[in-house]
């Protein structure tokens, strides 16, 4: 991640359709599904120390555990993209 992070453009990131990318990757890897990217890219988180509950966020699940994590804690931006340059691969 660190290494892809200054190419990325996070507003328009935040606005693609995950249909274009499922057929886009279906058209560049026919015997792979969009899911296995996310099974990848959270077992490499885990493994390069993001906070769990960062990588949850990351992921759009819930978070789970404590209500002081669940409703209490917010995290920045800029935290979370320190976290993201954990993740080298």
């Amino acid at each position: 991640m660190k290494k892809v992070l200054p190419y990325i453009d996070f507003e328009k990131a935040k606005n693609t359709n995950l249909n274009t990318i499922s057929t886009r990757m279906k058209r560049l890897l026919p015997n792979h599904h969009p899911h296995e990217l996310r099974h990848t890219f959270i077992s490499r988180c885990k493994e390069a120390g993001v906070a769990s509950e960062v990588v949850s966020i990351w992921a759009g699940h819930s978070l789970s555990g404590t209500i002081t994590s669940t409703v209490y804690t917010h995290y920045s931006e800029e935290f979370q993209l320190k976290e993201a340059e954990k993740v080298v691969y």
